[in-house]
C-alpha cells in the first residue's frame, strides 16, 4: 500500500510540475589581440526549449597591469558584472535570469540561441 501511495504521489508531482528537464548549453570563444587575450564562456540553462538563466565569464590577460586596470574600470561601475583583477588578469562574470515575459520568446529557444552565438564566433556544445 505504501508503494502505491508513493507512486501516486510521484505521478501527481510529475503531472503538476511537468517533466521538462533542465539542460545546459556551453559556448566558448577565444580572441587574441596584439596586447591581450580574451576567453569567454557562456552557460545557458534551458527548461524545455527555452532559456531560463545565463552565466557569462570573460577572462582577459593583458601584457601589463595598466591595461588590465583600464579594461576592468569600464565594468567596475556596472551592476551587471562582478569584476576580479589579479595583476595582468581580469575576470568578469555576468549572471542573469531570463524574465518571465521573455522566457517563451522565440529568440530564447535553444536552437536560436545556439545559432546566434555560433554566428558570433562561439563554439557551442
Amino acid at each position: 500500500m505504501k508503494k502505491t501511495n508513493m507512486l501516486v504521489a510521484i505521478a501527481a508531482v510529475v503531472l503538476v510540475t511537468g517533466c521538462d528537464k533542465a539542460s545546459k548549453l556551453t559556448c566558448t570563444n577565444e580572441q587574441k589581440f596584439s596586447t591581450a587575450e580574451l576567453n569567454t564562456e557562456t552557460v545557458i540553462t534551458f527548461k524545455g526549449e527555452y532559456a531560463t538563466k545565463t552565466k557569462t565569464t570573460m577572462s582577459a590577460s593583458f601584457q601589463n597591469e595598466e591595461s588590465a586596470k583600464s579594461f576592468a574600470e569600464k565594468y567596475e561601475s556596472s551592476d551587471e558584472y562582478t569584476v576580479k583583477i589579479d595583476g595582468t588578469k581580469v575576470e568578469l562574470v555576468n549572471e542573469q535570469t531570463v524574465s518571465k515575459d521573455a522566457k517563451k520568446n522565440d529568440d530564447n529557444k535553444k536552437s536560436n540561441v545556439k545559432e546566434f552565438l555560433e554566428g558570433k564566433g562561439f563554439t557551442c556544445k
